[in-house]
């Protein structure tokens, strides 16, 4: 009885292993490119009172206007996006809001909790996300972020910061 050489399979089936293993690499390469993402962060602190949670113009602010219609259309005009490959759903629901919890408020609210008080508190600090697929590249994502948070902070300041009372007296 001849005894088990491995060498003997291996060069014999040498050709084929290489070729599957390559064809196997160029595949899982092929399949994790395409499914990459990029996705672009930016943070946004509020001044505002975080037990009223008031704008300065004393209304209650509202974090999901940067998702808004009205924002990402302004968008896609201002970046001359096709509107028929990047529409307003397909952005906003690209596009994430998420407030930042902060580790003093947690422990102040369990506390406060706890001992049976009323806790009121409202996030001021909030991470701003977009996220692309590969085929737009990843510059598209940043490029995007970009002017929706320009967009916003134009508005932002128009409603809120730079509003002024002017006094039209007829006399």
């Amino acid at each position: 009885m001849k005894k088990f050489q491995i060498s003997r399979y291996i060069k014999k089936w040498l050709p084929l292993i290489i070729t599957v293993c390559i064809a196997l690499t160029i595949g899982v390469h092929t399949f994790l490119s395409s499914s990459q993402t990029y996705v672009a962060s930016a943070v946004i602190n509020y001044s505002i009172d975080s037990t009223t949670g008031l704008t300065p113009a004393g209304t209650v602010l509202d974090v999901s206007e940067i998702k808004s219609s009205s924002i990402m259309a302004r968008v896609i005009e201002n970046l001359g996006l096709d509107p028929g490959e990047y529409s307003l759903d397909n952005l906003i629901s690209r596009l994430s809001v998420k407030e930042v919890a902060d580790e003093d408020e947690i422990a102040r609210k369990e506390a406060m909790l706890e001992s049976g008080e009323e806790y009121t508190y409202v996030p001021t600090t909030y991470i701003v996300s977009f996220q692309s697929v590969n085929s737009e590249g990843e510059g598209f994502a940043r490029e995007v972020l970009d002017e929706v948070l320009d967009i916003y902070f134009s508005d932002y300041s128009e409603k809120y910061v730079n509003k002024t009372s002017t006094s039209n007296e007829l006399q």
